[in-house]
């Protein structure tokens, strides 16, 4: 028998590949056993060459679910005699059609499907795919196998997937950027996938294997916040490494995370909490497995961070893998090797490394992915998400924010709007406290113009003692500050997020489980958002990166309270 199936693939032109195992299910010929095919003169030859094709798929092809694989034979009248035998997932009203065989019963001759069809029946990776990504309202059809996959239709099938995980679609109420996009496009940048401006760009450049692990990344990051609202936990070594090495599946970066990380003597090992300095040691092995030569590389052009010796910790902000905060006006450069990293934190550091480690493209690789491609990472971040906990406890939000508009960005607040925070922070807080205030930056700016600088806590305290504004100023303190916004008042911070210091009104906080979030209207906005806001307008920031800010700049903080509200 095998030498008779060898002989027919060879006439028709197919490769011959050793069938599986008897236990392994023969999806293709069970389906065609069910059919009757029509009778004729050639049809002994046409059933023969058609058996071996099907032996043929049932030893390369892996169906998961042999029973969603359907036949149908029916009379191609535009074509005479010929007859169509097509092999369908599910069925043939509203499935998926595989491959389609022609033939002519009476002369038994036989067309076969097209080279590209042969090719996607022999990748079974691609055809589980295909089978899976379904189920996530995804329809691929197997002509596609070997085109250009583009960002347009990777954005389509991230907001499928989302719209089939949330059970309800992306709603795009209240979008006004970028109005004559499609539809799904607008849904990708309402979730977050692309920026406005990404919105706006040309959509016919070619999307390039880093742009679609970027992208298939920060779906991730966007599950995991808004979905399943696990994005402020406590992170730990397993956490990470899952995520990293989900990123390199994705970016196609041959990388076993697992072996490459390995944690040190006496560590605690995976269930570890994932500090700044566990990760800077973890990532940076990852980094030298892909390049051995990191660790030779000369320490004179790391960064000399005053707050750790660790030398990974050097390498790894050097690389641009993680960031430091510069502490104004001494320039001590604070790392903070010891805070633990939320699982948010992690995600946004994975698509960090990918940028790192996909800087300049492989040699003798085509850089602009396959939609075979790029299904199979759709395929491997959805199962990814399958079993992910879905946080059930409800959400506590609490929002001290008024009826009246009292928002001001100190972006066009005159000469000195790149040093306006604070004075367009007193404003917020001014027209919080009284809908008729007339404060603006502007006005405040110009009664203590200091020259253009930077304003200090000083003039902040000026321009509310002399409005009269009670205002207590308090240690930093999470659970104090958890309580005063319970009280319902709002609180002026100070803050430095990279390289220079900040000014933001905190005005209410999110809990979800253990994670916490805290709402802030932050005078920086130099561009509006998807909905058409200043992006400075209601941030989130998870509370320990906020505190964490914060404690970089300065010890107190503004809490003020409406009268008859302290």
């Amino acid at each position: 028998m095998k030498k008779t199936l060898a002989l027919l693939l060879v006439l028709l032109g197919l490769p011959w590949q050793q069938p599986a195992a008897a236990t392994q299910a023969e999806p293709f010929s069970a389906a065609l056993a069910a059919v009757r095919l029509p009778e004729g003169k050639g049809m002994p030859e046409a059933r023969a060459q058609i058996e071996a094709w099907c032996l043929l798929a049932d030893s390369t092809i892996r169906i998961e679910e042999p029973e969603t694989i359907s036949v149908a034979c029916t009379l191609a009248e535009e074509e005479g005699a010929w007859y169509a035998l097509q092999w369908w997932i599910g069925r043939a009203a509203d499935g998926m059609c595989l491959a389609t065989l022609r033939f002519d019963p009476d002369s038994g001759e036989l067309r076969l499907p097209e080279e590209e069809t042969l090719a996607v029946l022999g990748d079974a990776a691609y055809l589980r795919a295909m089978v899976a990504l379904r189920a996530h309202g995804i329809a691929l059809e197997p002509g596609w196998y070997a085109q250009r996959a583009t960002q347009p239709l990777l954005l389509a099938w991230l907001v499928r997937a989302y719209e089939a995980l949330q059970g309800a679609e992306v709603s795009l109420e209240g979008v006004t950027a970028a109005s004559r996009a499609a539809p799904a496009m607008r849904k990708a940048a309402a979730l977050r996938l692309l920026s406005p401006e990404e919105l706006a760009a040309d959509a016919s450049v070619p999307l390039t294997r880093q742009d679609m692990a970027v992208a298939l990344l920060r779906w991730a990051e966007q599950a995991e916040a808004a979905h399943f609202r696990t994005a402020a936990l406590p992170a730990t070594v397993a956490d990470a490494q899952r995520a990293l090495q989900l990123a390199a599946d994705l970016a196609g970066i041959p990388l076993d995370v697992l072996a490459a990380w390995r944690p040190k003597s006496g560590e605690k090992g995976q269930a570890k909490p994932l500090t700044r300095a566990v990760y800077a040691r973890g990532v940076m092995a990852l980094l030298e497995r892909l390049d051995p030569k990191q660790k030779t590389v000369d320490a004179r052009w790391m960064p000399k961070l005053d707050d750790t010796e660790h030398r990974d910790a050097r390498r790894a902000c050097g690389q641009g893998l993680m960031t430091y905060v510069t502490l104004e006006p001494e320039g001590f450069l604070c790392f903070d090797p010891d805070r633990v990293m939320t699982r948010e934190a992690v995600w946004a550091h994975a698509i960090r490394f990918v940028r790192v480690a996909m800087a300049e493209p492989p040699e003798g690789r085509d850089d602009v992915p396959t939609i075979g491609d790029a299904a199979l990472r759709m395929h491997r971040l959805t199962r990814a998400f399958a079993e992910h906990p879905r946080l059930a406890e409800p959400v506590r939000v609490v929002d001290n924010g008024v009826s009246w508009p009292w928002y001001f960005a100190q972006e066009d607040s005159g000469a000195f709007s790149a040093n306006n925070c604070m004075p367009a922070a007193a404003a917020m807080v001014l027209r919080w406290l009284d809908p008729d205030s007339a404060a603006t930056p502007e006005s405040l700016r110009a009664a203590e113009p200091l020259d253009g600088n930077p304003w200090y806590p000083e003039q902040v305290s000026a321009a509310l003692d002399q409005r009269g504004v009670s205002y207590v100023l308090a240690d930093i303190d999470p659970d104090r500050m958890i309580d005063s916004l319970d009280a319902g008042h709002i609180l002026l911070v100070l803050l430095n997020e990279g390289s220079s210091g900040h000014c933001v009104v905190v005005k209410g906080y999110e809990r979800e489980g253990q994670g916490l979030w805290f709402r802030v209207y932050d005078p920086a906005s130099p561009a509006s958002d998807v909905y058409g806001r200043p992006v400075g307008q209601d941030r989130r920031i998870e509370a320990s990166q906020l505190i964490f800010a914060m404690e970089c700049h300065w010890w107190l903080l503004f809490d003020i309270a409406r009268e008859g509200n302290d």
